[in-house]
């Protein structure tokens, strides 16, 4: 659960699906040097695992490497997508595969971002905007799904069938 604190830190709970040790330390060190976020990270190396943690812990973000060895493209977006529906999420490209970061958004993920341009800069503002868009998009989802209630207006209604 997201939560801010009197300094306007926000708390929150990464899922980071990595298997490269390296890109691991950069990532956890990006977000340990943030200002504005106070990351909680679990790190894993397969989605399997990934399922598993997600099973029993509830994370505000995930962020993953699409590059995970012995996984496609397609599987991997589809296996977060299906399973995860309510989580945004954000990728990590190499630059040759950046087209896979724009189909990965056009897939549902919120972001993508080119591993070679990572910044602890870069990485906490995909992480913030990415967590208010989808914030907006859950409320307007549940804003379109509230069913409209007819308002009584001088005898008759509105947004409704007139009674007579």
């Amino acid at each position: 659960m997201i939560k801010k604190d009197d300094k306007n830190i926000k708390t929150i709970k990464v899922l980071l699906i990595e298997d490269n040790k390296e890109d691991i330390r950069t990532i956890t060190r990006f977000l340990e040097q943030s200002k504005r976020l106070k990351a909680d990270i679990e790190t894993v190396d397969s989605i399997q695992k990934a399922n598993k943690v997600m099973l029993h812990d509830k994370m505000d973000i995930i962020i993953f490497d699409l590059n995970i060895q012995g996984i496609k493209f397609e599987e991997l977006i589809d296996n977060i997508d299906k399973n995860n529906l309510s989580i945004p999420h954000i990728v990590i490209t190499d630059e040759r595969d950046e087209d896979l970061g724009i189909e990965a958004v056009k897939k549902g993920a919120q972001d993508y971002l080119v591993r070679s341009e990572l910044s602890e800069r870069i990485l906490r503002r995909a992480l913030i905007y990415s967590l208010e868009r989808h914030e907006i998009l859950e409320l307007s989802l549940i804003h379109i799904s509230e069913p409209t209630r007819p308002e009584r207006i001088g005898g008759g209604l509105v947004g409704g069938e007139k009674k007579i």
